[in-house]
């Protein structure tokens, strides 16, 4: 998450609209946020805590990183 929110940091600065998306592809967040889907779907309370945890620890972690390098 900290290599994807660095690739879109420069990407802004660098005003690389393809930079940032290929850091969009690079991060990590997909599989957290098919597991929210998945959980809602079946039924899942707990897993979808656990999902919803891992999406936002690593939104705050590229927030974070995002700050730091900028």
């Amino acid at each position: 998450m900290v290599l994807a929110a660095g690739i879109s940091s420069m990407g802004v600065i660098a005003d690389s609209t393809a930079v940032v998306v290929g850091a969009m592809l690079i991060a990590p967040l997909m599989t957290p946020l098919m597991a929210m889907a998945l959980s809602l779907v079946v039924g899942w309370p707990v897993r979808l805590g656990y999902a919803t945890l891992v999406a936002l620890l690593g939104v705050l972690l590229a927030i974070g990183a995002g700050v730091l390098l900028g």
